[in-house]
């Protein structure tokens, strides 16, 4: 049962920086009581109902609730990487840049692939990113709302833009489109979205069942789901009917649930100095571009296997999350490094163990104040952009100009492996800007509007759900 000394004083301890959402009061054991905090247990002691935290585990707790909060510039710039290496995919793919592995393949067409085996990884990186943080955050109902409108955002208005400047006929437009506008999550409109959003809407039960589960269990059960979705594709050399490639919420929930391994007990060999996780990268890609030359090899020599040449490029291929996984660490590890430098620096200063304190505390606000975005310049800049990233994706991949953009941006004039390179770096910039831009300004238009509705009675209703969601309805 609930200890209810902390029940009555809920606005206490929510006054001390501890939110609602996300948090559940329980007692373990006999004599200890314990306030489990967005994933984390903090010891507390209480007579009668005045509540007392003790101050170490209180004061971390409530450190780590504050820096949650915080954005990280080093995530923020995996996100725009991210989504650079998604424009990436499209401008490959629906410019018809990937020659067929089936003939022969010349310098262009290699590049083309050495390309993909760099940016296939960037699906899996958003969920990564997404399930780190959302692992030991609360369920918000406002979140997927917020989702769904800056979706329809793109689905709505922008048929209506292509038909005001004449680029998309009236003529064209049928009920089924309308339907994929108005129902973009259910229509499929795009497979990311509709896939995520189951995934989100299953994250109390997943974060449930991490947090209620012991290291090992939770290495286990990733495990046997590593072997049935990608170990599996991965070794038998055939397309297997239950392979969906990664496109579906199952795997989704598979990348989510490493994250929240990698947020809760990290990854040692991976946290390593030295560049191992660059390197793992690296070689993560360079695999999957030889293990498919390897495969054509034996197609072209056999004809067989010809629905597996590509398996590589799958989103739950061994390969491609591995890869993923060793990038957000490549930017995971520049946290860790620039707190161990301001640490030595902090040791070197030579003017005893009180000063060493007070420099490494200064040093730790610095970084936090960078990571919240609130120092100025570029890492500032980068945390204001970085979430206008996914209207990059609404933007291009939206059903009417998804096939048509790369051809606008020259994806049909490279004749040469150096105008491949130069037409794909120049399109993932201009529609990385085009995209951050419009985005930028629906985020305020949406800002405006979330005002209107602040405090009000819907955002109550949301409210009270998110705590029944939660566990902390009275």
């Amino acid at each position: 049962m609930p200890y209810p000394g902390m029940r009555q004083n809920k606005e206490k301890y929510e006054s001390a920086g501890f939110r609602s959402e996300g948090t559940r009061i329980g007692r373990t054991g006999v004599d200890g009581k314990w306030l489990l905090f967005m994933g984390r247990e903090c010891a507390f002691t209480a007579r009668s109902v005045r509540t007392r935290f003790k101050f170490g585990a209180g004061k971390e707790c409530m450190k780590k609730a504050g820096q949650h909060k915080k954005r990280m510039v080093n995530i923020e710039v995996l996100r725009l990487l991210a989504m650079m290496m998604v424009v990436s995919l499209h401008y490959l793919a629906k410019g018809e840049l990937l020659e067929k592995l089936t003939g022969p393949l010349s310098a262009k067409g290699h590049l083309a692939w050495l390309l993909e085996s760099f940016s296939i990884a960037a699906v899996d990186v958003y969920v990564l990113i997404s399930g780190y943080f959302l692992v030991e955050t609360g369920f918000r109902c406002r979140r997927v709302i917020s989702l769904v409108l800056q979706v329809m955002f793109y689905t709505c208005l922008l048929p209506v833009v292509l038909i005001l400047t004449g680029i998309l006929p009236v003529g064209e437009i049928t009920f089924y489109n309308i339907l994929q506008c108005i129902f973009p999550t259910n229509m499929l409109h795009y497979w990311f979205v509709s896939a995520y959003v189951l995934m989100f809407l299953f994250t109390p039960v997943l974060n449930a069942a991490v947090h209620g589960m012991k290291k090992r269990q939770l290495q286990t059960a990733i495990v046997i789901l590593l072997i049935m979705e990608s170990l599996s594709k991965t070794v038998i050399p055939v397309r297997l009917e239950l392979d969906n490639l990664g496109y579906d919420a199952y795997w989704f929930m598979v990348v989510y649930l490493i994250a929240a391994y990698i947020r809760l007990y990290g990854i040692p060999f991976l946290e390593k100095k030295g560049g191992r996780a660059a390197a793992c990268y690296i070689g993560a890609c360079l695999g999957m571009y030889g293990l498919t030359m390897l495969i054509r090899g034996a197609y072209l020599l056999t004809g067989q296997f010809e629905n597996f040449i590509e398996s590589a490029y799958g989103y739950n291929h061994l390969l491609t999350i591995g890869a993923a996984t060793a990038l957000f660490y490549v930017f995971k590890n520049r946290e860790t490094e620039e707190g161990e430098q301001t640490q030595a620096k902090a040791a070197v200063t030579g003017e005893g163990e009180k000063t060493q304190r007070k420099d490494a505390k200064v040093g730790e606000a610095k970084q936090v104040s960078v990571e919240a975005g609130a120092a100025g310049g570029l890492s500032g800049f980068i945390c204001r952009i970085a979430p206008c990233s996914f209207g990059v994706y609404l933007l291009h991949e939206q059903v009417n100009v998804r096939y048509v953009w790369p051809f606008w941006l020259g994806a049909d004039k490279c004749g040469s492996a150096f105008s491949l390179l130069w037409h794909w770096a120049a399109a993932i910039l201009t529609v990385m800007v085009i995209g951050l831009a419009v985005d930028h300004i629906r985020s305020l238009l949406f800002r405006g509007a979330g005002k209107l509705f602040a405090g009000g009675r819907l955002d109550q209703g949301l409210r009270k759900i998110d705590g029944l969601v939660n566990g902390l309805a009275q």
